[in-house]
C-alpha cells in the first residue's frame, strides 16, 4: 500500500511539473508591412524585441512619427501612442510571461500588438494593415 501511495504521488508530482513548465510566449506583435522588428520568430518567449517606425516622403510633409499600442488586437479603434519622435523612433518591448502581452521599457501598461502612426491634420493616422 506504501509503494502505490508513493508511486501515485510522484506520479501526480511528475504530471503537475510537465503541465506547468510549459512557458506561456507572447504573439507576434505587428501584423503591418509598416513596422521594422528585429526577429521574425511568430511567437517570442524570453528575447526582448525591438521595432521601429519611420516617416517617408510617401506619408506627406510631417516628420512626426509615433508608435501605438493595441491593449486588445480586436479593437483598433483603441490605442495609446507608446512614443513620438521626428523622422523615426524606435522601442524596446519585453514579453510579460504572466499576461503573454507586450510591455515597452519604460511603460507600465501591456500591449497585444503595435503599428507605426503619422501625425496627420486631425490626429494620427495608421495605415491598414
Amino acid at each position: 500500500m506504501t509503494k502505490t501511495i508513493f508511486l501515485l504521488s510522484t506520479l501526480l508530482i511528475a504530471g503537475w511539473l510537465v503541465g506547468n513548465s510549459e512557458q506561456k510566449c507572447c504573439s507576434y506583435p505587428i501584423t503591418s508591412i509598416w513596422v521594422q522588428v528585429n526577429g521574425t520568430a511568430k511567437e517570442v518567449c524570453a528575447e526582448p524585441l525591438h521595432i521601429e517606425c519611420a516617416v517617408s516622403g510617401a506619408i506627406g510633409d510631417t516628420p512626426v512619427v509615433a508608435i501605438a499600442g493595441y491593449p486588445d488586437k480586436g479593437n483598433k479603434s483603441s490605442y495609446d501612442i507608446i512614443t513620438v519622435g521626428n523622422y523615426s523612433i524606435g522601442a524596446d518591448l519585453n514579453c510579460n510571461l504572466s499576461t503573454n502581452y507586450w510591455k515597452p521599457e519604460g511603460s507600465e501598461k501591456n500591449y497585444e500588438l503595435f503599428a507605426c502612426a503619422y501625425q496627420a491634420f486631425n490626429g494620427w493616422y495608421i495605415p491598414p494593415e
